[in-house]
C-alpha cells in the first residue's frame, strides 16, 4: 500500500512537470515565433532604402520601374506579364458594408472585381515584383494587413512591401479628409511593421507649391517611426517646391522620395518636361523614386545619364565635385586607351576637323588640339571604345566647323554615360590677340536641334601669363554669359580657369546663385602657376561643394581631398 502510494505521488510529480514544461514550450515557442516574423524575416527593411535595390540589384533608383493603378484584373494582367515593370501601385479600400479590402480608387471606383487577397495570391504566386498598397479609407487598412502577415507567416512575401496613405492636407485639397496618421502607424507597428512607410499629401493640380509649413507639419508626423519613410512628391509641384522638398529630406536618412503622376494619366500632368525632372534629380541628395509613366519615363531614364550629373552616375554618396576624377586630352590611341585603362572617371578630349585649317582640311572630326591639324584617332573610334566602357565623356570643340559633323556621329552612338559637349563661346579674360571664341549661338542651337541629351560645357576664351598684368573674370562677362542661357534647359557646367577663380570669386559666385542647374569646371593650363590656396578657398564655400568639379592634376587633387 506505501509503495503505491509512492507510485501516485511520482505520477502526479512527473504529470505536473509535464504540463510546466509544454506550457513553457509553447509560450516560448510562441516568443520565438513572433520575433522571427518581426525582426529577423526582412532585418533590411528596416534599416534603410538599400532593401529595395538590392532586391531589384541597382544601384540607381531611377532604374525601379513602377506600373501605377494595378487595380482591375486586365491592368493587373499589363503589370504581371511585362518585365519591365518592378514595383506594382495599387489602390485598397472595403467593399461596401463589408470588412472586405478590395481593389479601387475613388471615387472613380468604389468596388472592384478583385479583393486584395487575390491580388496578393496572383502577385505573389507568379511574380518577384514589389507591392505598394495606397490606402484610400483608414477602415481597410487594419484587414489588409491581417492579409499580409498571413502570407508573411506562409513564407510568400519575400519582396519590398511598402504601404502608403494621404496622412497631410496638401496644395489645392483643402476640403480632401487625409488619413489619420496616428492611427495609420500604430496598425502598421502592431500588425504588419517590417515595411516601407509611404506618406504623402492629399493634392489638386498645380496652382500651388508645397508650403514649408507642409513639410514641417509632414516631419511632427512621421519623425519618430523607426522605418523607412518614402515621401510622395506630385510630379507637376515638385520643381517649384524643391528646396522644401530637399529640407525634410536632408531631416533622416530614412527618408525618400517618390515622384509620382496621377492615376490613368500617360502623359506628364500639366506638360512637366524631362529637363524639370533633370533639374530635381541633378540637385538631388535624398534618394528619389520614379513612379512614372512610359513612355516619357523611359526616355527620362536615358536623359537623366547622358545629361546627369556625374555624382549620381558614379554612385557618390558623399556629393563632392573634388571626388570626380578626370583624364584630360585623351586623344591620341596611345592616350586613349591609357585613360580607358585607368581608374578615372571622366574623359576630357578634343574635337577639330582632320586638316582643320589647312588647304588639306575634311569633314571628318579626328582627335587633337591645336596647332595640331590631324590625329591618329578618329571621333567616331573615340566613341565605339569609350562608350564601351563606364567613363563619363567630355567633348572639348575647338572649332566652328567641327561641330556639326560631329553632333551627327553622336547621335548613332549608343551612349549610356554622362556626356559633356564643350566650347569657348565668349570672350574672356587676358585672351590673346588673334584667337576667337566658337560661335555662341550655333553652337548652342545645333546642340539643341540634334542632340539635346547633354550637358553644355559652355566658357570663355583665356589666357595667362603669370604677371601682374592677369585679370580675373569681371562682371560684364558673367553677365554676357547669364543672358545667353537664359533660355537653356539643358544643365550648363561653366569651365573657369582656376589661377583666376579666388580674383574673380564675387563674379562667380553669380553664375552659381543664378540657377541650381548650373555648375563649375574648374581647369588650369600646363604653364599656370596655381597656388593651391586658391583652391583651398573655394573649398571652404561648402554650401556648393556638389556644383564644382575640378579638372587638375593630381598632384592638386591631393592636396584638396
Amino acid at each position: 500500500m506505501p509503495l503505491t502510494k509512492k507510485n501516485n505521488r511520482c505520477l502526479l510529480l512527473i504529470g505536473a512537470v509535464l504540463l510546466i514544461l509544454s506550457i513553457s514550450i509553447g509560450v516560448l515557442c510562441h516568443f520565438l515565433l513572433n520575433v522571427w516574423i518581426k525582426t529577423d524575416y526582412f532585418p533590411k527593411r528596416m534599416v534603410n532604402h538599400d532593401f529595395v535595390l538590392n532586391y531589384f540589384n541597382e544601384t540607381d533608383p531611377m532604374k525601379i520601374s513602377w506600373f501605377h493603378g494595378a487595380n482591375s484584373p486586365v491592368q493587373l494582367k499589363i503589370a504581371l506579364t511585362n518585365d519591365r515593370f518592378m514595383m506594382l501601385e495599387a489602390d485598397v479600400i472595403l467593399r461596401n458594408e463589408t470588412a472586405t479590402p478590395v481593389m479601387a480608387h475613388p471615387p472613380a471606383a468604389t468596388d472592384s472585381e478583385l479583393t486584395l487577397e487575390e491580388w496578393l495570391d496572383k502577385v505573389l504566386t507568379v511574380s518577384k515584383k514589389g507591392i505598394k498598397l495606397d490606402f484610400k479609407t483608414m477602415e481597410a487598412v487594419g484587414p489588409s494587413l491581417k492579409l499580409l502577415q498571413i502570407k508573411e507567416q506562409l513564407g510568400k512575401i519575400h519582396r519590398p512591401i511598402w504601404l502608403h496613405a494621404d496622412i497631410a492636407v496638401g496644395p489645392g485639397s483643402s476640403n480632401t479628409r487625409p488619413i489619420e496618421a496616428k492611427k495609420f502607424f500604430n496598425l502598421i507597428n502592431k500588425i504588419y511593421p517590417n515595411v516601407t512607410v509611404s506618406v504623402g499629401w492629399t493634392t489638386n493640380c498645380c496652382s500651388q507649391p508645397f508650403s514649408m509649413k507642409m513639410m514641417e507639419e509632414m516631419w511632427s508626423l512621421i519623425e519618430g517611426l523607426k522605418q523607412p519613410v518614402s515621401i510622395s512628391a506630385r510630379l507637376s509641384l515638385l520643381k517649384s517646391s524643391w528646396k522644401n522638398f530637399k529640407w525634410i529630406a536632408n531631416k533622416s536618412p530614412n527618408i525618400s522620395i517618390t515622384i509620382w503622376n496621377p492615376f490613368g494619366l500617360t502623359d506628364w500632368e500639366n506638360n512637366v518636361m524631362p529637363h524639370d525632372l533633370l533639374y530635381v534629380r541633378n540637385n538631388m541628395r535624398p534618394v528619389l523614386f520614379y513612379d512614372l509613366p512610359d513612355p516619357q519615363f523611359s526616355n527620362f531614364q536615358k536623359f537623366g545619364i547622358t545629361a546627369g550629373s556625374p555624382l549620381n552616375f558614379f554612385d557618390l554618396h558623399n556629393r563632392d565635385g573634388l571626388l570626380i576624377s578626370w583624364y584630360h586630352a585623351a586623344n591620341d590611341k596611345t592616350a586613349m586607351n591609357e585613360a580607358i585603362q585607368s581608374n578615372v572617371m571622366m574623359l576630357e578630349a578634343d574635337v577639330i576637323l582632320r586638316g582643320q585649317d589647312t588647304p588639306q582640311q575634311t569633314n571628318e572630326p579626328v582627335m587633337a588640339h591645336p596647332p595640331l591639324t590631324d590625329s591618329d584617332n578618329t571621333l567616331k573610334n573615340w566613341l565605339t571604345q569609350v562608350t564601351k566602357t563606364h567613363k563619363g565623356i567630355k567633348l572639348d570643340f575647338k572649332s566652328n566647323q567641327s561641330v556639326m559633323p560631329s553632333m551627327k556621329i553622336i547621335k548613332t552612338m549608343n551612349v549610356q554615360q554622362p556626356i559633356w559637349l564643350n566650347a569657348d563661346i565668349l570672350r574672356g579674360p587676358n585672351t590673346p590677340d588673334g584667337r576667337f571664341p566658337i560661335d555662341a549661338g550655333y553652337f548652342l542651337q545645333v546642340i539643341t536641334d540634334h542632340y539635346p541629351l547633354a550637358t553644355l560645357s559652355i566658357g570663355w576664351t583665356t589666357g595667362w601669363t603669370n604677371t601682374p598684368t592677369d585679370t580675373g573674370y569681371d562682371s560684364a562677362m558673367i553677365d554676357e554669359m547669364l543672358v545667353l542661357c537664359a533660355n537653356l534647359t539643358l544643365p550648363v557646367t561653366f569651365p573657369i580657369r582656376a589661377v583666376a577663380v579666388k580674383r574673380s570669386w564675387n563674379n562667380l559666385q553669380k553664375l552659381l546663385d543664378a540657377s541650381d542647374a548650373y555648375t563649375l569646371t574648374i581647369w588650369t593650363g600646363k604653364t599656370d602657376n596655381l597656388n593651391i590656396d586658391d583652391m583651398i578657398f573655394v573649398r571652404k564655400k561648402k554650401q556648393y561643394t556638389e556644383r564644382i568639379f575640378y579638372d587638375l592634376p593630381t598632384r592638386y587633387i591631393k592636396q584638396l581631398l
